[in-house]
């Protein structure tokens, strides 16, 4: 696979909309996962967000956005057409995705967010997030399982500064002493240090940190909405001092773009300084409107790389070779700067295939 050119300008998106903040109704806090999710060590999602202002250019989630609103559409053609009794919403929703009301209830400007499309753009703020959260874990059946916190889109993106939701959520958490993982890519998740170190006293918390790339202009044509790496290392650095397990997510590992010796090692050695409890890494899965999708940000952004991209994801899986050989470099480079393998590893790449496959629409893997 050929390498992005040593001092190959980046083209910055630039900064020139908001993001539009709407409220609305949730139906429900926690998202039950389907059963081709059963081998995660979690059988509960929990999004406060719908949309995400990273912009991260390979996100999988971005197709669920139009889904749902698809849905939303057919439910709405649905009930004029055909007057009586009606379905419920839940009907008209993936199994991946939490249920919502469409009402929209009010709307506010929250913040940059670089890269067009609804999914950037429009971000759908659960108010009632923390009311409903309450009552369920209240529920005399629930059973204090853990909890995904942010499974699609990241609790701590720039809607978080102005919306607020997250405080509220972990006091209920607290309240209940429910585990809970939490994954962001946002240094805004230290402003919740002292909640998140306290739940970690009383219960089993795990923080996850992604961090893909050391290259600051590389890192802002990848995911131009989200801080730069070294302000998620100081989120891995600061909870590494608590109770909570600690772990460093790298992935997606872009073939000729973050899979360079040096940017693996980089990475990698800067988590096992700070201590990190463990280091996961994964590729991408391709397929479907995903692939469409990403090949053409690949053209765009990468120019150079595009041949060799659709040559190695014609069938949506990378090179079995190339993977076999790239785990085996990211091992060698774990065992040397003393970091674990996790027991959740499997089961992280597993959701991470898992959900690109659902969202394009494959329902049978």
């Amino acid at each position: 696979m050929e390498r992005l050119p040593a001092g190959m300008a980046c083209k910055e998106i630039k900064v020139n909309f908001k993001a539009n903040c709407i409220e609305i109704e949730a139906k429900s806090a926690l998202h039950r996962l389907s059963p081709l999710e059963k081998r995660l060590p979690y059988s509960w999602d929990l999004n406060v967000y719908r949309g995400c202002g990273h912009g991260c250019r390979y996100c999988y989630a971005v197709y669920s956005h139009g889904y749902i609103c698809q849905r939303e559409g057919q439910r709405r053609a649905e009930k004029r057409d055909f007057p009586g009794p009606q379905k419920q919403i839940s009907d008209f929703f993936p199994q991946s995705s939490p249920e919502i009301s469409p009402q929209v209830s009010s709307s506010q400007k929250c913040g940059p967010v670089p890269v067009s499309g609804s999914f950037f753009r429009d971000i759908y703020v659960k108010k009632n997030i923390a009311g409903l959260l309450e009552r369920e874990l209240s529920s005399p059946a629930w059973k204090k399982e853990l909890i995904n916190l942010g499974g699609v889109t990241d609790s701590y993106q720039s809607a978080e500064r102005k919306c607020r939701l997250m405080p509220e959520v972990l006091e209920v958490l607290l309240r209940h002493k429910n585990p809970v993982t939490i994954s962001t890519k946002s240094d805004l998740v230290l402003r919740d240090f002292d909640l998140i170190a306290e739940l970690a006293e009383r219960t089993r918390v795990n923080v996850a940190v992604t961090v893909t790339t050391l290259d600051e202009q590389v890192r802002k044509k990848l995911e131009p909405g989200a801080p730069d790496s070294e302000r998620r290392f100081s989120v891995l650095e600061a909870f590494s001092e608590t109770k909570a397990t600690v772990g460093l997510h790298m992935m997606p590992v872009l073939p000729g773009i973050t899979d360079s010796p040096e940017n693996l090692e980089g990475i990698l050695a800067r988590a096992g300084e700070i201590g990190v409890d463990y280091a996961l890494s994964g590729l991408l899965f391709l397929k479907g409107e995903t692939r469409t999708e990403f090949m053409s940000i690949i053209g765009e952004e990468f120019p150079g790389l595009l041949a060799s991209y659709k040559k190695m994801y014609m069938g949506g899986r990378d090179d079995e070779q190339y993977r076999a050989s790239l785990y085996s470099e990211i091992c060698r480079l774990k065992a040397k700067h003393g970091l674990a393998e996790h027991r959740l590893a499997e089961h992280r790449l597993v959701e991470h295939r898992q959900a690109e496959y659902r969202l394009a629409g494959d329902a049978d893997f």
